[in-house]
């Protein structure tokens, strides 16, 4: 994997934008809901909805690229992994244990 790739904490990127995803939606199912309510022209409530939509297409597409390269580098990731020794995740043995 390249040593860009490796510093990367694409979990919390993709976390990070699907909870923007999730609170744009959710803003925007509001403000259509409140926007029914009033009976004036709700300007504002027609550019706030139009910031949401905005939020909403650029976490999406921001999700959609993150994880497509995500999967990318952990299929490169996996390519170079069998050179390194396997890791004992149960080794019982220790050095004081050891005989000389």
């Amino acid at each position: 994997m390249p040593r860009l790739l490796e510093h990367i904490n694409f979990s919390k990127i993709v976390v990070i934008l699907a909870s923007t995803f999730g609170v744009a939606l959710g803003a925007c199912g509001l403000t259509a809901l409140v926007s029914r309510g009033i009976n004036d022209n709700g300007q504002f409530l027609s550019y706030f909805g139009l910031l949401e939509l905005a939020v909403m297409i650029l976490s999406s597409i921001g999700l959609v690229l993150t994880i497509i390269i995500w999967v990318i580098a952990s299929i490169f990731g996996n390519r170079g992994g069998s050179d390194s020794e396997p890791i004992r995740i149960f080794d019982n043995s220790s050095e004081d244990d050891k005989q000389p």
